[in-house]
C-alpha cells in the first residue's frame, strides 16, 4: 500500500475536503514473470479453484504440467502471491502451441497479468500457431484473447463441467515470435 495523491477531477467535493485530498490504495506494479516450480503445486491448485471452480485441474494433473519436459509453466507474482499460472505445450507435429490453462486471480485481473502471461508463454514455446479453448461466456477473457490476436476457429460443445460451449482459438505467431 502506498499514500496516492488524488488528481483534482477525483476530489472531493465538499469545502472541508476542497484542497489536496490522499488516500491509500493499492499499487498493482507491473506484472513479474517466473517459471513455476514443484514448490508452488499448493498455490497453484488454489489459485485454479478460485479461477475455475469444478473445471480446475485436479493436482495430479497440475503435477503432471508441471513435470513434462517440453511444457513451459509460468507464474505471475504480485508481492511475492502467485496470482496468475499459465502452462502451454508444443505439439511437433503440426507446429502449434496450445495453452493447456491461464487463470489471474479475480481480484488481479484488468492489470496486464494474463496479457503478461501468455505472451511470455508464446515467447518461450515459439510456434508457428497458439490455441486456446475458453468459455462462450467468459468476455473478459474472450476480449484479452482478442486484443492479443487470438481468433475463434472451433467449438468445442459442452466442453464444461456445466455443460457451456467452449471456443478454441486459434492466432498466427510467425511474424511475432519466429521472426
Amino acid at each position: 500500500m502506498r499514500w496516492r495523491h488524488l488528481p483534482s477531477f477525483t476530489r472531493l467535493h465538499t469545502p472541508s475536503h476542497a484542497y489536496n485530498t490522499y488516500v491509500m490504495i493499492d499499487v498493482i506494479d507491473a506484472p513479474f514473470i517466473r517459471s513455476a516450480g514443484l514448490s508452488d503445486l499448493s498455490a497453484i491448485r488454489q489459485q485454479q479453484r478460485v479461477c475455475f471452480g469444478a473445471d480446475a485441474y485436479y493436482w495430479w494433473t497440475l503435477l503432471g504440467l508441471l513435470l513434462t519436459p517440453g511444457t513451459v509453466s509460468l507464474k505471475a507474482l504480485q508481492n511475492n502471491k502467485l496470482v496468475g499460472f499459465i502452462a502451454a505445450e508444443a505439439n511437433p507435429f503440426d507446429g502449434c502451441g496450445w495453452i493447456v490453462t491461464v487463470g489471474v486471480l479475480p481480484e488481479f485481473q484488468g492489470y496486464g497479468f494474463g496479457a503478461a502471461l501468455l505472451q511470455a508463454a508464446e515467447r518461450q514455446l515459439n510456434p508457428a500457431r497458439m490455441r486456446l479453448t475458453v468459455r462462450v461466456g467468459n468476455q473478459r477473457a474472450l476480449r484479452l484473447y482478442e486484443r492479443l490476436g487470438y481468433r475463434q476457429c472451433g467449438t468445442r460443445p459442452r466442453y464444461y463441467a456445466d455443460g457451456e460451449d467452449g471456443w478454441v482459438m486459434e492466432k498466427s505467431c510467425a511474424a511475432e515470435t519466429r521472426a
